[in-house]
């Protein structure tokens, strides 16, 4: 490969590679199916490389019928293994693989929000696996999975920001990642004492059951709005006498 381009893609290559690694995490153990899952989440990206190499800009995503078909076949697909028999590897994870490859190759500001939603939605609604069942053995699974999404959608955001912005040192983004790290494990460790089920109980959820699962998306959800607002970067200055 060229060293030039391995140099200009290495950051889409380490946070696709840790997307992947993330989606596979989300089988909730580990066997032959999480190999399956990571090669599928790699195949998907890999796909929509090629289709970028050979249309280039056509391929970008848009808010037009076209693509507005596309993105309702990926989302059927990917949809339709919450309640059937269908293989998540062939009819979720390679979706998202191809969905994620697209908006990444093209540098969508979405691309964060929509790699760390589809780890979550992929760990929560598992068609082949009673989630919550073996509680401590799910919960660090999940654990695992969302903090490799986390992983990925900080650099990705970190490298879409650096085009426009002030650029954040590695350090400070290892630094953040390691309390987020820490955090969980705390939250793991200790959730007996702090009874995090009873704030959905609160209001009327089981975290255990379908209606838990969908108030936990919307959670992320609401988090990835304010996040979005909240942690945009300031755009550089601009050189003097150069055009904005």
């Amino acid at each position: 490969m060229n060293l030039e381009l391995l140099e200009r893609y290495r950051i889409h290559i380490l946070s696709g590679a840790l997307f992947a690694a993330a989606l596979a995490t989300t089988r909730l153990a580990f066997d032959g199916r999480t190999t399956t899952y990571f090669f599928m989440a790699l195949l998907g990206q890999a796909i929509a490389g090629a289709l970028v190499f050979l249309w280039g800009d056509r391929t970008r995503p848009r808010a037009n019928l076209g693509w507005f078909l596309v993105v309702l076949a990926l989302g059927a697909a990917v949809g339709s293994t919450t309640e059937t028999t269908l293989d998540p590897a062939y009819f979720r994870i390679l979706p998202l693989g191809i969905l994620v490859g697209f908006f990444l190759l093209h540098d969508l500001t979405s691309t964060p929000s929509l790699m760390l939603g589809s780890v979550v939605f992929s760990a929560l609604f598992h068609p082949e696996i009673e989630w919550h069942l073996e509680g401590d053995a799910r919960a660090w699974w999940i654990a695992i999975s969302v903090l490799l999404g986390v992983a990925a959608s900080t650099l990705e955001r970190e490298r879409l920001q650096a085009r426009a912005a002030h650029v954040t040192p590695w350090s400070w983004t290892v630094i953040r990642l390691a309390i987020v790290v820490l955090f969980t494990f705390a939250i793991l460790n200790f959730k007996e004492q702090i009874q995090i089920g009873r704030l959905f109980e609160m209001f009327g959820a089981d975290p255990r059951g379908e209606a838990g699962r969908w108030a936990l998306l919307s959670i992320l959800l609401a988090a990835l709005v304010g996040a979005t607002f909240l942690l945009r970067g300031k755009k550089a200055a601009q050189p003097p006498g150069q055009a904005p």
